[in-house]
């Protein structure tokens, strides 16, 4: 089974991939998964039940155009990432509220997000 548009494969130590048409089939993932899914993710953390990390742009522009592009995988993921954006600094924070924590879903945006910003 694919683990995202990309065909990427989730990251290591997930079990369970992302389902978005069945948010019931999802559950929050144990401290360890979440512990081994972060080690896919340079500069990623954990804050209590959220993953979040911060981008650092150039300029406003530059930060607004990221995430458009952000804003339009997630769409397409049906999973969206909660945003704060101070000038030049764009901070996703990702969570699964209907289930109230960290799903795989969670990590499977911030892989998309992390391909995009490599882009």
């Amino acid at each position: 089974m694919r683990y995202s548009r990309s065909g990427k494969m989730p990251p290591s130590g997930l079990s369970r991939p992302p389902d978005r048409h069945n948010l019931n089939a999802m559950s929050p993932l144990s401290d360890i998964e979440i512990q081994r899914g972060l080690g896919a993710l340079p500069g990623w953390s954990r804050k209590g039940n959220v993953l979040t990390k911060s981008y650092h742009f150039a300029s406003f522009p530059h930060g607004i155009a990221f995430l458009t592009t952000v804003a339009e995988r997630a769409e397409t993921m049906g999973h969206h990432p909660d945003v704060d954006i101070r000038y030049t600094k764009v901070q996703f924070m990702l969570s699964t509220h209907d289930v109230g924590g960290i799903t795989a879903k969670d990590f499977a945006l911030a892989a998309a997000i992390e391909e995009l910003a490599a882009a």
